[in-house]
């Protein structure tokens, strides 16, 4: 039963990465039940698979169950041991489900209570997990570089624009000296809060960087996530010039993500449609 959790697990995992989510939802949601069967009702194998397939949730954009199920994660966790590891993972998961989750309301609902709610929420649970990370692994490890990234952006959202570029300049630094594949997504996280500085010239410079990392790493063949700083690098062309050509951009990855199956109020879309609304509004 052990094995065939593990198998479960990567087979989950495996096809969330090649973004085939209806079945890596199928496999995780069958991992959480052999893994229970495997280890008992109450385990940290048990959370980390909960965790899995919360995200998993996430990605369908069903974020409703995501945190049900992140719920179920973070009781069992906390029934172990507040300070452990596995605890850090579920808070991190849910504070990003919930950053998402806010990211895509601003753009469909605007700054309403329950977007504000999820932030607060978001930025609570990212506190927890950083505490945590920081007193065991300490402040070069990547988990703890990978909740300070999403951390920097609930902190851009809330106005503390300069700790937000501080935080995540770190996150950076920490991914990109280990020579891990999650620096690009950390620089363009960074350029995003260049464009709460109006520093559109050095946000497309750190763009064009991610760029050209996805493509040295080879995500853009697969990853929907690559396209992200492309859209980015979109926006700031409506800013800097030629405005013509981010128009296209944007247009070319709201297909591409549309291809792949993104749900269509995922905060990617939702946001790039709001660049070009406003552009044409604008004209």
């Amino acid at each position: 039963m052990k094995q065939k959790s593990q198998i479960l697990n990567v087979l989950g995992f495996t096809y969330r990465e090649r973004y085939e989510l209806d079945l890596a939802e199928a496999y995780m949601s069958m991992c959480v039940e052999v893994t229970k069967q495997a280890y008992g009702d109450i385990h940290e194998e048990v959370v980390e698979r909960l965790c899995n397939y919360g995200i998993i949730l996430h990605d369908l954009w069903q974020n409703e169950r995501a945190i049900q199920v992140l719920k179920e994660a973070r009781r069992m966790a906390e029934s172990l041991g507040s300070d452990l590891p596995i605890c850090a993972q579920v808070y991190n998961y849910t504070a990003k489900v919930f950053l998402r989750w806010f990211l895509g309301l601003i753009y469909t609902e605007g700054m309403t209570e329950k977007a504000i709610n999820y932030l607060n929420k978001s930025k609570n649970l990212h506190e927890k997990a950083l505490q945590i990370y920081e007193n065991l692994q300490g402040k070069e490890h990547k988990f703890y570089a990978g909740t300070l990234m999403t951390y920097s952006m609930v902190l851009r959202h809330q106005g503390e624009i300069e700790t937000a570029f501080q935080h995540c300049e770190e996150a950076v630094s920490i991914y990109r000296s280990s020579g891990h594949i999650a620096w690009p997504r950390a620089l363009t996280w960074l350029a995003d809060i260049c464009f709460a500085r109006k520093e559109f010239d050095v946000a497309k410079r750190y763009l064009e960087q991610a760029i050209k990392g996805d493509n040295e790493f080879g995500t853009t063949i697969i990853s929907p996530g690559a396209f992200h700083p492309q859209a980015l690098l979109a926006e700031a062309l409506l800013k800097t010039g030629p405005k013509e050509n981010g128009i296209r951009i944007l247009k070319e990855c709201i297909d591409e993500w549309k291809k792949k199956g993104m749900h269509p109020q995922h905060y990617w879309i939702v946001r790039a449609q709001s660049a070009i609304s406003d552009y044409e509004n604008r004209a």
